[in-house]
């Protein structure tokens, strides 16, 4: 009986794991690098399940694979950012400025990484947030603050933990760097 009972309680332990799909994430410290450094994407024709997004033909992920991710193409997407845009012009209509240079600094809440792909919800402010579909991996991790610009790309509608559907906007990052270090790459003039 007392063998049935350690097998009982072993069992309930290892149900009880609270692991999720996502505990096989690699995650790493920050490293001193400021910048990640994007790899470019597989382009294979094969169909890979894991992936987190795909990309849009024509879109900004397909526009900064095209152009790069150095620190120029960084410095030019900064000074290029259109700082007329505010988060409640997003909240009602995120479509209207689907393409347009954007930059925040926020704290990452979640964050996935799946073959070279980031995807990451970002509190901007509290209860503004965003989705980040990133081209490459990252060195950050949940809590981490980071200055995040890219191109805007519309919307996402998501299922919280309550069960609650909520659309906020997503933002596809050429760099994603830590808010000490962004001074480097303001010194650029258009």
């Amino acid at each position: 009986m007392r063998t049935f009972f350690v097998i009982l309680f072993a069992a309930i332990l290892a149900g009880c794991s609270g692991s999720t799909p996502y505990d096989n994430v690699p995650t790493a410290n920050v490293s001193a690098n400021a910048t990640t450094s994007p790899k470019p994407p597989d382009t294979s024709d094969s169909p890979t399940p894991s992936v987190l997004f795909t990309i849009d033909p024509g879109g900004p992920t397909e526009r900064m694979i095209r152009e790069g991710y150095g620190d120029e193409q960084i410095r030019q997407n900064i000074a290029d950012i259109d700082k007329s845009i505010t988060y409640a012009l997003l909240d009602k209509n995120a479509d209207k400025y689907e393409g347009f240079a954007w930059g925040f600094t926020g704290k990452i809440l979640q964050i996935f990484e799946r073959n070279g792909q980031t995807k990451a919800l970002v509190e901007f402010k509290p209860n503004q947030n965003f989705w980040l579909y990133a081209n490459f991996p990252t060195d950050f991790v949940k809590g981490n603050r980071i200055y995040a610009v890219g191109y805007l790309h519309g919307t996402e509608t998501y299922e919280t933990i309550a069960k609650w559907q909520l659309t906020i906007p997503v933002l596809i990052p050429r760099a994603m760097i830590k808010p000490q270090d962004l001074a480097k790459y303001k010194s650029f003039k258009k």
